[in-house]
């Protein structure tokens, strides 16, 4: 593993790509996941309902823009 990795993966934060680019959003927050299991630092149940769990705050309609405009 490599700390650019890492970046690249914790990108899925901004918010430009939270708002725009949503299925790498999604790619990424994977990706950071994985990393965290590897390294032992997160369960995989964790991982699994964190997903889910940004996933659906990916998928409610508007909510990504309007959190970030206001």
């Amino acid at each position: 593993m490599t700390i650019d990795k890492v970046v690249n993966a914790i990108s899925c934060l901004d918010p430009d790509i939270l708002i725009n680019k949503k299925q790498i959003a999604k790619e990424r927050m994977t990706t950071l996941l994985e990393i965290l299991c590897n390294q032992n630092l997160i369960s995989l149940e964790l991982a699994e309902n964190c997903s889910v769990q940004f996933n659906q705050f990916l998928n409610e309609n508007g909510v990504v823009k309007e959190h970030f405009n206001n």
